[in-house]
Parts: structure tokens; C-alpha cells; sequence
């Protein structure tokens, strides 16, 4: 168990996401899926950044991070 959140962030050709938190496995209840929504269009997705947030602060998660991301 960790104290810090997961976020991912969209980014498109015509824009970008805020910070999206990811929820946490305790709260998922279907085998960890989960559905985003964005308000405005992002266009054609082109970049995906999944990181988490410790200490107030956003990082990129690092490969010895522990994470399958299927």
C-alpha cells in the first residue's frame, strides 16, 4: 500500500488533459478497469503520461516503479 495517488495526463493535437487521478486498486471493483472522461477535445491522442504524486509532488513513475500497465 502507498499514500501517494496515481495520475495520468492526455495529450492531443488539439490540447491537453488536466491531471487525471487515477483511482486506487481498493476502489476498483471490476478487475482494475476504469473509464476517463475529458471535457474538451484533445484531437488525435499522441502522448500518454502515467506518474504518481509524493510528497506534493508529481514525478514520472520509474521503471522499478513496481507497475504492470496492460
Amino acid at each position: 500500500s502507498s499514500s501517494s495517488n496515481a495520475y495520468l495526463k492526455l495529450f492531443g493535437s488539439l490540447g491537453e488533459s488536466d491531471f487525471i487521478t487515477i483511482p486506487n486498486e481498493a476502489s476498483l471493483n471490476n478487475g482494475g478497469e476504469f473509464q476517463i472522461s475529458c471535457e474538451q477535445n484533445l484531437g488525435q491522442l499522441s502522448t500518454l503520461i502515467i506518474g504518481q504524486n509524493s510528497n506534493k509532488t508529481k514525478s514520472i513513475l520509474l521503471a522499478n516503479s513496481k507497475w504492470i500497465i496492460d
